[in-house]
């Protein structure tokens, strides 16, 4: 039981909940069960009152006092714990959201991106709605339980044991119903993370859904899941639909036969009408708390399931931030017997024995597509960590990772556009904005700044993964952006390929003029331009076949003689063709 909602209970104490709030939910929860409690009594009193001398006006007072007081304690209490509750959503989202941001790439790419977020706001609403609601109602319900009992002992000891029994046989019941629910309901919401994730991805790739006519295909995807999450659905509300008319059926039959035995004993003289009322009254009480002891183990277990959910995301390891300060100037970066294979696969991807980029220099990789570049691009970046790449003597894996990747600007073929402004975009990763001027200086660089001008300048909306913008236009925002941030060490992962000749030209100027005094590692596919760069690195499935320049590559290089070649082919072709 305790391993069962420990998860939940982690939560709860992560949360740095305010003390005070609490302390002052539990004193004013105990007046509002006290109010409740002592309602009957006092009315049992008024009515054994009414038949004597007068009507007894401070025993009415007093009963009026309990009932308003009561209602007004109950509202504010209400209040106070909804606060409380979405104080809890806030930090656990804010904590858990710092600690998805914190974990290796490689645990997004095992799911959907947006199942961690269907977690992170539905499961920590859940576990709110319990805190707020549930809680509150279920530990006022207990008390008022335990003092109706009682008190109901105090009137009549005999008619009390039946209640003993009542309840005895509606926690039989109660307990593996509940049991059942928590897994059943941990189940539905793990269905309906994988399906919000799909739906995410589907609504973001809209446009590739509508040009393969792929509707039909989705609408049934989608009627498959959505009738398998009905079947686990239709199942909870089974066993939920069963609490509450059973519990209820037994306190109905009971709640007979103890106001029969109640009336004899009231003929009898061994009760008096206002004992039987209050006695009553109590009953009532009874029956009300029970009902809602059947809710709450079922809405415990169910926001069980959702702790246990929010603590898989919370425990995901992290990557590894802690690390040396780089102090030194620009460091030539080396390679040293780096092996390395994604986790899901059986053979190695990379296998380089030795190789150096010169810091300051300009270093292109070359291959055909499968031979590596993006791969190593993944390990410069660290997205992936695998010990042999070297920043002067220093493997990059004992570095600060924060301050490793600040030291880094990419431009990639398939480059990341964010939905919002352009100046979003630009100053994105930033610790602080750069100025107006400075942002336009950065995309006139990339030759940007002519189409954005005629829109909403750095204001222009770019679309939701740069939808507003060309493939060029996009290549041309991420130059902009590496312009701006000013790195170390630039890598250019076919940052030209979406350009067409004419643009690809007129920014080669401020490409060069990024590249002077660091050190740029270029992987491309266009190879008119190797006389331009200070190396040259032919690789070929994973390993480096040979390094120099244009020229002795093609001397001493038949892989990179041949690749040439192809590509002088494709050109002249494509000329033809034009």
């Amino acid at each position: 039981m305790k391993a069962k909602y420990s998860a939940l209970w982690s939560l709860l104490k992560k949360a740095n909940l305010k003390t005070w709030m609490l302390t002052l939910a539990v004193i004013l929860t105990c007046i509002e069960v006290i109010s409740i409690v002592m309602q009957p009594r006092v009315t049992q009193h008024l009515i054994n009152q009414l038949g004597g001398e007068g009507f007894p006006i401070q025993t009415a007072i007093m009963l009026g006092i309990l009932l308003i007081g009561a209602s007004i304690v109950s509202g504010f209490n209400a209040w106070l714990l909804g606060k409380v509750g979405q104080d809890f959503v806030m930090q656990t989202r804010i904590r858990i959201y710092g600690s998805l941001l914190r974990v290796p790439v490689i645990e997004f790419e095992r799911e959907r991106a947006a199942e961690p977020a269907s977690r992170l706001m539905s499961d920590a609403k859940l576990i709110s709605s319990f805190v707020s609601m549930r809680l509150k109602v279920f530990i006022s319900g207990f008390l008022i339980l335990i003092g109706s009992i009682i008190q109901l002992w105090l009137i009549d000891a005999i008619l009390t044991n039946m209640i003993f029994v009542c309840i005895a046989l509606a926690f039989a019941i109660i307990v593996p119903l509940s049991s059942k629910i928590m897994y059943t309901s941990r189940s539905i919401q793990t269905k309906e993370a994988v399906i919000v994730g799909y739906l995410a991805e589907m609504f973001s790739q809209i446009r590739l859904l509508k040009v393969f006519s792929a509707e039909r295909r989705e609408e049934q995807w989608a009627s498959e899941k959505f009738k398998s999450l009905n079947e686990e659905n239709v199942r909870e509300v089974y066993f939920t639909s069963m609490l509450a008319p059973v519990t209820t059926s037994l306190f109905s039959v009971a709640l007979v036969v103890i106001l029969a035995t109640a009336s004899l004993r009231l003929v009898e003289g061994q009760m008096t009408l206002g004992s039987l009322i209050a006695y009553i009254m109590y009953l009532f009480h009874i029956v009300g708390p029970v009902e809602q002891l059947t809710l709450f183990m079922s809405s415990l277990n169910k926001t069980a399931g959702a702790a246990i959910r929010l603590a898989e995301l919370e425990n995901i390891p992290h990557e590894k931030y802690q690390g040396l300060a780089i102090t030194n100037g620009l460091q030539d970066i080396s390679i040293q017997n780096l092996q390395f294979r994604y986790p899901d696969q059986a053979k190695d991807i990379l296998n380089i024995n030795s190789l150096q980029f010169p810091a300051g220099k300009v270093t292109a990789i070359v291959g055909h597509s499968g031979s590596g570049k993006s791969t190593l691009f993944t390990l410069l970046n660290r997205l992936y960590e695998s010990r042999g790449i070297y920043y002067g003597d220093v493997d990059i894996t004992d570095i600060n990772l924060t301050q490793w990747r600040s030291k880094i600007s990419n431009v990639a073929q398939d480059t990341p556009v964010l939905a919002g402004s352009v100046r979003f975009n630009l100053n994105y990763g930033l610790d602080k904005d750069a100025s107006d001027i400075k942002c336009i200086e950065s995309l006139k660089s990339a030759e940007l700044w002519a189409f954005l001008k005629d829109k909403e300048g750095l204001d222009t909306r770019v679309g939701e993964d740069g939808v507003n913008l060309s493939g060029g236009q996009k290549q041309r925002l991420a130059i902009a952006r590496a312009i701006l941030h000013n790195p170390d060490i630039l890598l250019l992962d076919e940052a030209t390929s979406a350009l067409d000749s004419a643009t690809e030209t007129a920014i080669s100027h401020s490409l060069s003029q990024l590249m002077k005094g660091r050190t740029t590692i270029i992987a491309t596919h266009r190879l008119h331009t190797m006389n331009t760069y200070d190396q040259i690195v032919m690789m070929s499935k994973g390993n480096v076949l040979n390094v120099g320049s244009h020229q002795y590559l093609l001397k001493n290089c038949p892989a990179y003689r041949d690749l040439i070649e192809q590509q002088m082919k494709i050109d002249n072709f494509v000329v033809r063709a034009i």
